[in-house]
Parts: C-alpha cells; sequence; structure tokens
C-alpha cells in the first residue's frame, strides 16, 4: 500500500507541473492579448488627436462659397471663360479651379503656373498635410507652411479659398523677390527665401523646380488641344 500510495503520489507530482504550465501559457495567451488590446487603444487615440491637430475641427471640412462674381468681369476674354471650363475638368473641381484663376488674375500670374504648383505640392487635395523636419507643418492646397503663415488659423489653411489666395500672394512675392525669374522664385516657394537666398539649392528643389515648369508645360499642350473644339467662338 505505501509502494502504491507513493507511486499515487509520484503521479500526482507528475502532473500538477503540467497543469500549473498550461495555466502559465494561458495567463500568458491572455495578458498578450490585453496588452494589443490597449496598444491599438493608444494608438487609436493617438492617431485621432494628430488628425484633429492637422486637420482642425469640423468647421474646418466646410467649403464655404466661392465669390465667382469676377466671371461676369467684362474684361474677361473668351480665351480666360474657356481656360476655366478647361481647368474645372482638369483639376476635378468647379471651386478650386475658378479660385485659381480669380488669384492667378489679381496677382499677374500665369493661372497654369498657379495649378501646377498646386498638382505638385498637393495633387489638388484641400485637406493634404506634411511634416517637415523642423517642426513646421505644410497644409492644403498650396501647402502653406505653418513657420511662414503663423497668422493663419488652423481651419483656414483647410479653407480652398484662403489657402489659393495666400498660396498666390505667397508665389507673387517670391518672383518679385527673385527679380520676376521663375527659377529662383519656384525654389523659394520651395524651400524658402534664406535656403535660396544665402546657399546653393539642393537636388529635392532642383527636381520640384522641374516638376513644376513641366506641369506647366503640360497644361498648356493639353489646353490647346481642348480650345481646338472652339475654335469658331474663340474667333
Amino acid at each position: 500500500m505505501k509502494k502504491e500510495k507513493s507511486g499515487v503520489i509520484i503521479q500526482h507530482q507528475y502532473f500538477k507541473p503540467e497543469k500549473t504550465k498550461k495555466l502559465k501559457k494561458f495567463k500568458n495567451i491572455l495578458l498578450f492579448g490585453l496588452y494589443i488590446a490597449a496598444v491599438v487603444v493608444i494608438v487609436n487615440f493617438a492617431s485621432g488627436n494628430k488628425t484633429k491637430a492637422a486637420y482642425g475641427d469640423d468647421s474646418s471640412e466646410r467649403i464655404v462659397e466661392l465669390d465667382d462674381s469676377f466671371l461676369e468681369d467684362k474684361k474677361l476674354s473668351s480665351v480666360d471663360r474657356l481656360k476655366i471650363k478647361f481647368l474645372e475638368n482638369y483639376i476635378g473641381s468647379k471651386h478650386i479651379a475658378r479660385s485659381a484663376y480669380k488669384y492667378s488674375l489679381a496677382n499677374e500670374l500665369e493661372p497654369e503656373l498657379m495649378v501646377a504648383i498646386m498638382k505638385i505640392e498637393s495633387n489638388f487635395k484641400v485637406k493634404a498635410v506634411n511634416y517637415n523636419k523642423n517642426g513646421s507643418i505644410d497644409r492644403g492646397l498650396c501647402q502653406l507652411n505653418s513657420f511662414v503663415f503663423s497668422d493663419m488659423r488652423l481651419k483656414d489653411f483647410f479653407n480652398p479659398d484662403m489657402n489659393i489666395e495666400r498660396g498666390a500672394m505667397h508665389i507673387k512675392w517670391c518672383l518679385d523677390q527673385s527679380g520676376n525669374n521663375l527659377i529662383k522664385g519656384l525654389a523659394m516657394y520651395n524651400a524658402g527665401y534664406g535656403s535660396v537666398s544665402k546657399t546653393r539649392v539642393g537636388d529635392r528643389t532642383l527636381d520640384y523646380i522641374h516638376k513644376i515648369i513641366n506641369e506647366v508645360e503640360k497644361i498648356k499642350t493639353e489646353f490647346k488641344a481642348f480650345s481646338e473644339e472652339y475654335q469658331d467662338i474663340l474667333k
């Protein structure tokens, strides 16, 4: 009996560690699952704050009605009106196209240049955001820099009309500072006045300039093909 009892004891001691090991394994899996769930919650919360910080409150999503009364200006030629129609299709937004044309004229810029800059900067995305290494943030259609445009409210960056207006004014300023040199003006817009006036621009800025110029030529070429269907009203 003692031997049998010992056998029972031995048998019991043999299985007990196995049971404990299984429970420990289950506990570890449970803790790992809780850890993953906690990480997901934290990441989602952080992402939500990051999105809010970038885009602002809900009011920034509301696109105000564009004052396009400038279209009634008798100084607008038939070519201007046709070009606006073309840009509406090219951009995919009547609002952005008309606003771009309006502020291009107001700042004596080529509309093609204004549109090309928006295309390369944001691909016409109203809520485009880019975080820079120096801590500044570029926002909106023209990717206005938070350091340069420190007077703007967060939601204003995502107002298409306001973003384009300030973007056009800044492009005009860059061109004026460069003596109306397009290459240097674009470099200033992309890299900043200080970077261009003091040092040579880097490859990224040169690539940016190349893309803008190519986009301008593309727009002009496509508009020429587009306008051929309307030659009778352009004469």
